[in-house]
Order: C-alpha cells, then structure tokens, then sequence
C-alpha cells in the first residue's frame, strides 16, 4: 500500500476501516483479506463486503449481530479518488476454521437506508410528479444524509395523485420510478445510488453524459509508458453478451403488443410497438442502432410482430372521453395512472438497453461508478493492413457503466466494470434477403 504517493496503478490507502460496535471500535485494516464494495443501477443501494481472518476471536468478543457499522475511507493516494461512506453491517457468514488460531468469516454491509426501508411501509396519497414524490418518500422514510442526495434528480413529465399501496419505502420507489416518464414520455428512468449519492436519472441523460474516461487496451508495463496511462488501460475484456435474439424477441425490442381492457366501459385496444416505437425518441450513446432486421417465413419482417411479446393490462384512457363518467365522477384515481404507456415499453427499452454488455478490469478507480460513461477503444484481433484503422468498430464507442465492483486486497486494487450499449459506431446495413434466401434454397 502506499502511504504518500502512488506507485503502481493498483495501489491504494486505507484512511478508515471500522468496525463501530456496541463494545466500542475495530480497526480492521490488519485483519481482512478482501474488501468487495458493489454498486449498480438495477439496485437501490451500494453494498459490499469482507473476508476477515480473525486470530483474537473479534467474532466472540464483540457478539456480532447486525446492530453494526462499516465506517470505510480509502482512496488511490494523497486523497485521489476518494471514497468516504458508513455502512450497516447486516449479517456475518462463512464462518470456518482455518487452524487451531484463527478462524474467517465473511462480514457483509450494505447502505443504512436499506435496513430503514425494511421496518417500514408506505400507505400515503402523494400529488404532484413522481420525481416530486420519490424525493418526498426518501426524505421523510428513509432520512438519509444530505451527502446522499448529491445526485442527479432528473424531472419527470405529468402531474400525478397516487396513492402508495403499503409497500416498503425502497419498494414505493420502484413503483414510482417503473411509472415515471421523461419529456418524450418513455418510461426510462433510473433510481440507484453511487459513489455520488442517491440518483434518480432517465436513461437520456446518462447516454448524453461526457464519457468519464478513455479507457484503452495497450500493453502494459512497457519501458516508456506512463502511470496515467496505465490508469485508464484495460487489463482484461470479456464480451459478456453481444446479441441476443431470442431475449430481445421475448422482451418486445423487436415488436409486440398491449390489449387494454376497462371493464367499467368494456372497451377492449390493442396497440403495437415496433423497435422504432422503442428506440426512437431516447438519446443513445453512440450514432448508429444495433440492428437486427430479418425476414420471416410470412415475407415480413421480425418488426411487424406484434405477437412475439404480448400484454393484457388495465386501460384507462376511454373513461376520459365517456360522458357518463366525465359527469358523474370525472377526476377517478384510476384515471391518473396511464400503464398503456409504461407497462409494455419500459422492459423492452431496458432490455434492448443492455443488448451490448461486457466485463471490464482496470486499476482501482473510485470515480468509476454506475450512472456514468466510458469510451472503449476496443482494438480489431487480427491482422490489419497500413490504409484502415485497428479498432474493432463492433465493440469500439461508448459505453454506461451499469456496475461497478471494487475488489481490494492486500497487494492490489482493481474496479470490475460492467459496461451496457444500445448503439454502435459500426455502420448501419441493410441485409441481401435474396443472396441469404439463394443460399438456404441451395442447401436443401
């Protein structure tokens, strides 16, 4: 580790390490073995956890039992890239032997908001947009630190009167955020935390946002290479999922359909949506769609079916324009919620969102949190000739980090990324059905 100054990309600094009991405080910058802290935007909180090899029986001695905390303060070396958050510990497992000495365990933590969210419930009416209410149910609920609210809070379109089915404050999040729509009314935001605080972001500003660094794949370790240099380098890709046909078909990237039923006016729509529907309208990282157009046996094409994902669900929108209930009972609550425009779109949208999806290794980097951008240089595997560049233009672009873990250890430190796209820098093509069709009829 380095006390003053950083050497190696890999190296880091532990200020703090605590562990805050009810018998008092444990430095256990001595005793772990591997520190694991997790961030991600599918989930609400960051958490993480420790291997400790304990020889003065810490276990016995301090009854742990999930009344405790994790104070950590680590960063890269004379303060850079810092990280400062309290943790809850919540549970102690694995717990073995390791000689006649010593024993490990593993002690997991994640943030105090969530062990708040689980002793409570929501059963309120709330007016107003759903980024106004989620702000609410977090200050009044779950009362986090101010530092915690520093992230972004994009704002959502339309006026809502909701009320929150008792459900538990994280939980009453969720369902605002499914329901939520930006100005071009796609259900695409976001609620997550990370090393910025709690956000609440559509997918448009987190696309739209300036890459936070360009990663690169050169070799490293060379003579007349630089320590910045080795910070942004990749020291190993995996190519997780680059297409998917059947999940994206399932999903409704492609097409599919909701049949809206009322059963107060018995009426009965369907409306399709076709992968222009989806992604069209939303900001994208890079300038060209991921394509993925056949023709099927029908002579149409994988666009126009609308039965490959198909919705049954409440629709509201003929009560608005029935004179009996405009009279009689014209502002329903049920008028306000609008799943027609949500329910079908925000899974394809997310789906189709992490269609691209690798697992990157670079050394540890703080400022590398979910919510944010990278730009990929992704090098071709091959040979090359003197007139072309040496990108893989399949993989090269930009990139939103959708996870993020850091892995600590005694002699390293290292950020796993997992790294989403919807676009592409490749260019768009149009397929040879006939020559693909030549060559199937060829083969019979």
């Amino acid at each position: 580790m380095s006390e003053n100054k950083l050497l190696q990309p890999t190296d880091y600094n532990i200020e703090r390490l605590d562990l805050v009991t009810k018998f008092g405080s444990v430095d256990l910058r001595g005793m772990f073995e591997e520190i694991n802290l997790y961030d991600s935007m599918l989930t609400p909180c960051a958490s993480g956890n420790m291997l400790i090899v304990d020889a003065i029986g810490l276990s016995q001695k301090l009854l742990l039992d999930g009344t405790e905390y994790m104070l950590v303060e680590i960063n890269k070396g004379d303060g850079l890239f810092p990280i400062k958050r309290k943790y809850r510990v919540h549970s102690q497992t694995d717990r073995k032997a390791m000689n006649q000495t010593s024993e490990s365990y593993i002690l997991k933590f994640s943030s105090e908001e969530l062990i708040f969210s689980e002793q409570q419930r929501v059963s309120h009416y709330y007016e107003g947009t759903y980024t106004e209410i989620i702000l609410a149910i977090i200050r009044d609920y779950l009362k986090p630190d101010n530092i915690t609210l520093t992230g972004v809070y994009d704002a959502s379109n339309g006026l809502n009167k909701v009320v929150i089915p008792n459900l538990k404050p994280f939980d009453a999040i969720q369902w605002c955020v499914k329901r939520a729509l930006n100005n071009n009314s796609k259900p695409n935001f976001m609620f997550f935390q990370n090393n910025d605080g709690y956000n609440l972001s559509t997918l448009d500003t987190i696309m739209s946002s300036e890459p936070l660094l360009n990663l690169t794949f050169s070799v490293k370790n060379l003579p007349d290479g630089t320590l910045n240099e080795e910070m942004i380098g990749v020291r190993h890709m995996q190519v997780m999922t680059q297409s998917d046909f059947i999940k994206n078909t399932r999903a409704g990237v492609y097409s599919g359909s909701v049949v809206g039923f009322d059963p107060v006016t018995r009426t009965l729509k369907k409306t399709s949506y076709t992968f222009n529907d989806i992604y069209e309208g939303s900001a994208h990282a890079n300038r060209n769609r991921i394509v993925a157009k056949s023709q099927t046996k029908y002579g149409n094409s994988n666009y126009d079916m609308d039965n490959s994902r198909k919705i049954f669900y409440l629709d509201t929108t003929e009560r608005q324009t029935t004179a009996y209930i405009n009279e009689n009972d014209p502002e329903p609550l049920q008028n306000q919620d609008t799943p027609q425009q949500y329910i079908f779109q925000r899974e394809s949208i997310l789906q189709n969102f992490v269609s691209q999806r690798l697992r990157l290794v670079i050394p540890g980097n703080f400022a590398v949190t979910s919510g944010k951008t990278l730009y990929l240089n992704v090098p071709r595997r091959g040979f090359d000739s003197d007139d072309t560049d040496n990108f893989d233009i399949t993989l090269k672009g930009k990139y939103a980090i959708l996870a993020t873990r850091h892995m600590i250890r005694h002699n390293r430190f290292e950020t796993i990324v997992e790294a989403v796209t919807d676009s592409t820098e490749r260019p768009e093509f149009t397929a040879n059905q006939q020559e693909m069709d030549k060559q199937m009829e060829s083969f019979k």
